[in-house]
């Protein structure tokens, strides 16, 4: 990809993060087979936890868990049952206790077509955010690109537009590469530089060129990217959050279409849903969120051309499991 290629239109639109995943988790889901489709579906109801919410790694019913599965069964058109509503709302009795539990709630709710309180959310969201567009990830604690793309996400679900620090908050933890730290301690993980961007674009900003080239020169030969910078192995959750953050602001190549259904039908595992890597050995729903999140940015035309077919590469119908 050209360096010309790599720069988006600054026609960027505001528009709400999460209805755009819901965009892409429902046409990711019509590329799949319907038997494909039906056994996923009921892949998701099967990890339903006794007493409410949806089950993790662990097994047990856990928050961050829950609002993967809610928004997948939105998008295959599940109801979420009266035992997970129930178990909301004593979830949105108390504070979250740091910001990724909050996004994870507020998903959750919208999901399950709860309304939160848009005041009372917004007192418990004050210990997490900085006057000068920063949040941080606990309160008093230290935060980051990833920190700031969750509280988008959290305005997100209340309805709310990003403040309009957001874009130079963001800005301050680019590098001189393009990319975004995530910290001292990590480096550059390939999934925060793609939260950045697409906490840009919410914020109706035009993506730097070189966050944009960064991202699109850490693609791999064979398809994909990979979990961090210098990692040669790809990364099913790497590969969404890249797609879905260059498919916001227009640059994606309908070349890499074949390749990254081919990454995405790896990760497919028996049970009906999709695992965390090609040898897992059971799925998980945030696995197969990833998954469809992918395939949608696959199917969809791009934010900045809404005409259907024109960035639509040609798939075909046989490339995911039946």
């Amino acid at each position: 990809m050209s360096n010309a290629s790599a720069t988006a239109s600054p026609a960027a639109a505001r528009c709400s993060i999460i209805g755009q995943w819901g965009d892409c988790l429902r046409a990711g889901q019509g590329l799949l087979t319907a038997p494909a489709a039906a056994e996923l579906a009921e892949f998701v109801r099967r990890r339903r936890a006794r007493g409410g919410g949806h089950c993790g790694l662990a097994g047990n019913a856990d928050l961050y868990f829950t609002a993967f599965a809610l928004e997948l069964e939105s998008a295959l058109a599940i109801l979420p049952s009266a035992e997970t509503v129930r178990w909301l709302h004593r979830c949105a009795e108390t504070p979250p206790p740091d910001l990724l539990h909050a996004a994870s709630l507020l998903r959750a709710m919208r999901a399950a077509g709860l309304s939160p309180d848009g005041a009372r959310w917004r007192a418990w969201l004050d210990p997490f955010r900085a006057a000068d567009g920063e949040w941080r990830l606990r309160p008093h604690g230290g935060g980051g690109p990833y920190a700031i793309f969750l509280g988008t996400v959290c305005f997100s679900a209340l309805d709310l537009p990003p403040p309009a620090v957001t874009g130079p908050a963001i800005r301050r933890h680019a590098t001189p590469t393009g990319a975004f730290a995530a910290d001292a301690l990590h480096g550059l993980i390939v999934p925060v530089a793609a939260a950045a961007l697409s906490a840009l674009a919410s914020a109706g900003e035009t993506p730097p060129p070189e966050a944009l080239q960064w991202l699109v020169c850490r693609r791999l030969r064979g398809g994909g990217w990979p979990a961090a910078d210098g990692a040669t192995v790809p990364d099913l959750l790497a590969t969404a959050t890249v797609r879905f953050a260059l498919w916001r602001v227009g640059c994606l190549e309908a070349s890499w279409a074949a390749d990254d259904i081919d990454l995405v039908a790896a990760h497919a595992v028996g049970d009906g849903g999709f695992g965390q890597t090609p040898a897992a050995a059971q799925s998980d729903v945030e696995s197969s969120w990833y998954a469809l999140l992918a395939l949608g940015t696959i199917v969809l035309p791009t934010r900045l051309n809404e005409r259907p077919g024109e960035v639509r590469p040609d798939l075909p119908d046989s490339r995911l499991p039946p």
